[in-house]
């Protein structure tokens, strides 16, 4: 139908196949924006092939092809077919005229759509337009612009549908406890695998595109098809399904008569006025979601077996059984033991003492509680400054107390204790000597108090390494951190004696300096 005898377009024509490509067999647009424009143009003829070769766009069975317009510059009316008598495509020819004035081109889209027909190739639209470089002098031009049809089908996953066996060949969304289902899908990937949820792993992986749950589902259920192509793409479909008589987890049970089970109870809580057990153990301490709490409210609890809760126990009446198992547990009236009552504490361990107990590591064989104790001065005119120091190994750093009379009697006379609980398993450290003195006037202690069932016991084992010659890290020893204290503290009074001097004109000798310096070392 081309001539190629009239000039060329001069209005710009973009082309935009959705999808791009054009798939055959499905619905398809082909978008043509003509552009804002310097040029004018009274009517533009748009003529697309339309029939069953490779080289027609859209098939000519009902429905026919449409037009939309994205603004209300040009008009248009019905399309008008074009048979090509000599063979070749035929065309649908759409004449749309321009009402702006003046024929001025404003930014217009022209969108044809219409089921795209069954071969992939290559189609053409012909352009026709009347236009110009002004209004008055327009002239007939033509050009075309190709089109691409895939020649591929489009990868495609629909229909997910759930088949009741009951009723065979009807889609069904709610079905009866334990029945089977049939899973159905359409699609056509090389391979699909089919998920429920609360399953990790797939329970369906292969080429077909069905699968029976024999079994059914017992709740509200989700399933999601994944299908797979030979280019690595995917798509997913999910469909959720109902069960009519579910299989009951209660997160709460209240019950004011008789209830009966016949299998399991599985609950997060239960409330009754009376549960009686003759002969099996009541046992939850399961993981959730299964119990963790049981609470009665009214009346007596009797079991003959062992009681076990994972949580809390909470009774307003007596509670009889063999052995209680739980991680707390209240009484609100009284409890009676048959056997003795455990201490909480072991008897405490005297570690080691002196004037210098060096470096020790123990091991915690339970939970515990290390304490260091630092006496005051034994004679109270000596100059002193005594520490002791705990840590936990690889895991606190050194902590420490001093005792004495510190500071070369700078500060008053000092008893130190210092307490750390340990945790069962970890090893912890002691650390303790006189660093300044000129007699052995202060006492270190190092005491362990175990913590545990079997508190007096915990002693077994328990070995204390002898002193050593390791030492705390110099920039972490309690002396490092006393002298460091002690020349700060000299440092601040010689910087007040240097100010008295400035104030006063005058220039102290060094032994008054040093007088001074004592003297005001003492407040």
């Amino acid at each position: 139908m081309q001539t190629d005898t009239k000039p060329e377009l001069l209005l710009d024509y973009n082309v935009t196949p959705l999808p791009s490509p054009l798939v055959p067999g499905q619905s398809g647009k082909v978008k043509i924006t003509v552009e804002d424009s310097p040029y004018y143009c009274d009517q533009i003829q748009f003529s697309v092939p339309c029939g069953d070769d490779p080289a027609d766009i859209f098939a000519t069975p009902p429905p026919k092809p449409s037009l939309c317009i994205s603004n209300n510059h040009w008009t248009t009316g019905d399309p008008k077919p074009i048979h090509n008598t000599e063979g070749g495509p035929h065309y649908y020819q759409w004449t749309v005229s321009n009402a702006e004035n003046n024929y001025a081109v404003i930014k217009t889209d022209f969108t044809f759509t219409g089921n795209v027909n069954a071969l992939g190739g290559q189609a053409q639209i012909i352009i026709d337009e009347d236009s110009g470089t002004n209004p008055g002098d327009l002239e007939g031009r033509e050009g075309y612009r190709s089109v691409t049809k895939s020649d591929k089908p489009l990868f495609y996953l629909r229909n997910l549908l759930a088949i009741d066996h009951l009723s065979p060949g009807f889609p069904c969304g709610a079905f009866k406890l334990g029945y089977p289902i049939e899973i159905t899908w359409e699609g056509n990937g090389t391979s699909y695998d089919l998920y429920q949820s609360g399953i990790s792993k797939a329970i369906y992986s292969g080429q077909d595109t069905n699968y029976t749950l024999e079994q059914g589902i017992t709740d509200i259920t989700t399933f999601c098809c994944v299908a797979h192509n030979a280019n690595g793409d995917k798509l997913y479909e999910c469909l959720t399904l109902t069960v009519t008589n579910p299989a009951i987890t209660a997160q709460t049970v209240t019950s004011a008569g008789q209830e009966e089970v016949d299998g399991d109870m599985t609950t997060n809580q239960a409330t009754c006025n009376t549960l009686s057990l003759s002969s099996n153990p009541t046992v939850m301490a399961a993981p959730p979601p299964n119990a963790s709490n049981l609470i009665d409210n009214a009346s007596a609890f009797r079991l003959n077996g062992d009681f076990k809760v994972g949580g809390d126990a909470s009774f307003t009446g007596p509670l009889t059984c063999d052995s209680i198992n739980t991680d707390n547990l209240t009484i609100q009236q009284s409890l009676t033991l048959n056997t003795q009552q455990e201490s909480l504490f072991g008897a405490p361990i005297l570690v080691t003492s002196g004037i210098d107990i060096g470096f020790g590591i123990v091991p915690a064989v339970s939970d515990g509680y290390a304490v260091v104790t630092v006496s005051g001065p034994i004679l109270p005119i000596t100059e002193s400054a005594a520490y002791g120091a705990l840590g936990i190994a690889g895991v606190l750093d050194w902590i420490y107390t001093y005792g004495g009379n510190s500071g070369l009697q700078y500060m008053s006379e000092t008893d130190g204790y210092l307490m750390l609980p340990v945790p069962a398993g970890s090893s912890w450290m002691y650390q303790g000597a006189n660093i300044i003195a000129s007699a052995p006037i202060s006492f270190i202690s190092v005491y362990w108090i175990p913590v545990g069932k079997a508190g007096s016991e915990q002693s077994v084992g328990f070995k204390t390494p002898p002193p050593s010659g390791k030492n705390i890290p110099d920039d972490k020893h309690p002396r490092a951190h006393f002298e460091r204290y002690l020349a700060a503290k000299r440092k601040r009074r010689s910087e007040l004696i240097a100010s008295v001097e400035t104030m006063l004109e005058t220039t102290f000798d060094a032994a008054q300096k040093e007088e001074m310096i004592e003297q005001l070392m003492k407040l």
